[in-house]
Formats: C-alpha cells, sequence, structure tokens
C-alpha cells in the first residue's frame, strides 16, 4: 500500500522515539532508526531538493520545494537505505539525503509544497488507486 509520510509520520514509522528524558517509546518499525527529540531546533528552513529516484510522488530529475521545521533528528539509518531526495537546500534525514524508500513508502523531513507542483499530488492518489485494482 502507498504511504507518504512527512516529519512526525517519519518519526511515527521508525522503531522508537527517544524523549528529551531519554525514556525510549515504541513505534512501529516499518524503518530501522530512531527518532531522538533534542530540545533544540534542529532544522528551519525553505527547502529544495532534488528527486534522484523515481517514487510514489515523482520521477527522477524532478526538483520539489517546501520547508523542514523540527526539534529532533533520526539516528541509525542503516547504510543500505535508499533515499528519494538529495537536498541542495535542507538538511533532510541523513547526510543532506531525504525522502526515505522503503518497499511502496516514501518518508521525509521535508514538507512538500504542492501547490508548487500539484501533479505530485495527483501522482500519489494514481498510485494508491493502482494499488485498489490489485
Amino acid at each position: 500500500m502507498p504511504i507518504y509520510a512527512e516529519c512526525g509520520g517519519l518519526m511515527y514509522l521508525v522503531d522508537s522515539i527517544q524523549d528529551l528524558e531519554a525514556s525510549s517509546h515504541q513505534m512501529i518499525g516499518v524503518l530501522k532508526a530512531k527518532a531522538v527529540m533534542t530540545g533544540k531546533l534542529e532544522s528551519l528552513n525553505y527547502s529544495v531538493a532534488d528527486v534522484i529516484r523515481k517514487n510514489i510522488l515523482t520521477d527522477a530529475g524532478f526538483t520539489l520545494r517546501g520547508h523542514e521545521f523540527h526539534y529532533s533528528k533520526v539516528e541509525d539509518v542503516p547504510s543500505d537505505s535508499k533515499f528519494a531526495y538529495e537536498m541542495r537546500i535542507g538538511e533532510g534525514i541523513s547526510g543532506r539525503r531525504d525522502g526515505w524508500l522503503e518497499h511502496n513508502l516514501l518518508a521525509s523531513y521535508l514538507h512538500i509544497h504542492f501547490g508548487y507542483a500539484p501533479q505530485i499530488a495527483r501522482n500519489f492518489v494514481d498510485a494508491c488507486e493502482r494499488y485498489g485494482k490489485k
């Protein structure tokens, strides 16, 4: 099933979230990493991402625009993880990479500005319709 998750949705999909008191809380574990609340602003910016891998929103070669705003970071990201975006402006999840791809899932810190390119929302609906016809 297609899944698109931004920021808090990304955090929900990892193995666990560590709060400000260093207590760990189990999440659903689709993405093998942990989110850590830092108590400080980790990223606040308008963002630009170059799409490097086809995903449920767009083909490679597209440029996405949006913003990042978060007080957390994702740690212990497996070295073989696949990402859909390289951040031209912004931090992303790991090493200026964002748009974590796993099965038919796309998760990112980037909050996409869908008004910039309305077709990307249509592409997600199309992916869901294709899944529904299986």
